[in-house]
């Protein structure tokens, strides 16, 4: 579903990279020796089986984990990715976690899990914040970069809706 990468203090990208598989709701890390064989056998969005890899447990102290789950996905030189046709299997090609509106704050102050990104790198990112509310809680939200430029886009210059 997705690929993305740490960067240094400096602004340049490390080799290694994660990425989320969607069928199975996990994330993958791919290790920087084997980084530019792997991104070169995958294109994000296509359906692949990957073979030979390991799984390892998060430490109760690893904080920021983009999947509610215990386990992670490691890959190594002996992992494979098969591109498979999109007629041969059924997996949705988005997901998402709904929780609900008053358990947003919440969520927002544990550090387990991501509930956002934020970059304070120095690096220029647009922005669009708003608050949600269901009438009973409300909650203050930020759209970061694409997300934030698709959605803005999407409100066509309307910024309030009743």
């Amino acid at each position: 579903m997705h690929l993305w990468r740490g960067y240094t203090t400096s602004g340049e990208p490390f080799k290694w990279f994660n990425i989320l598989l969607i069928d199975t709701k996990i994330h993958a890390y791919v290790p920087e020796t084997i980084a530019d064989v792997m991104e070169s056998q995958m294109v994000v969005g296509n359906m692949y089986l990957f073979k030979n890899f390991t799984l390892k447990e998060y430490k109760p102290t690893d904080r920021f984990r983009c999947i509610h789950k215990d386990i992670q996905i490691i890959f190594s030189s002996d992992t494979k990715a098969i591109p498979l046709d999109d007629n041969d299997v059924i997996i949705e090609k988005v997901m998402f976690d709904f929780y609900d509106l008053s358990d947003l704050k919440q969520l927002s102050r544990q550090t387990t899990y991501l509930t956002g990104v934020y970059n304070n790198k120095g690096f220029w990112q647009s922005q669009i914040k708003f608050e949600i509310t269901d009438g009973r809680t409300q909650v203050k939200v930020t759209f970061w970069d694409i997300f934030a430029d698709i959605f803005a886009e999407s409100l066509h210059g309307d910024l309030e809706y009743p």
